[in-house]
């Protein structure tokens, strides 16, 4: 765990194992009182095939660029897609109920000029 801002953060990037013994991995989803958001770090959506610039400004960037957080409605479903396809298997999510910190976050604008819209 670390601190991210005013909110912890909890990566579960070790999770159980599968039939297989392969080590599934487990994202967070964080969510306040009006939405949601998957925390993913950058080097899974690399795995995936995926980057920050696939998704839209409705999503947030950790400070240090190092972690997505996908709004619930398109960009989560979006990963989650690909993740199935690659791996063969739904990703494990542990819910969270503390993620009021998120909106403070900057929005995702990877791979968009827009010189001031940092956050909302």
């Amino acid at each position: 765990m670390f601190r991210l801002g005013s909110g912890l953060i909890d990566w579960r990037g070790a999770g159980r194992r599968t039939k297989e013994g392969t080590l599934m991995q487990t994202f967070t989803f964080y969510t306040d009182p009006g939405h949601g958001w998957l925390a993913v770090r950058v080097q899974d959506l690399r795995t995936a095939g995926l980057s920050a610039a696939d998704f839209t400004p409705c999503s947030h960037v950790s400070g240090d660029g190092c972690v997505l957080f996908l709004e619930e409605d398109c960009d989560a479903p979006k990963f989650l897609e690909v993740y199935k396809a690659r791996h063969g298997r739904e990703a494990q999510i542990v819910d969270r109920y503390d993620g009021e910190f998120v909106r403070r976050l900057p929005c995702n604008v990877a791979g968009r000029w827009w010189p001031f819209a940092s956050v909302r």
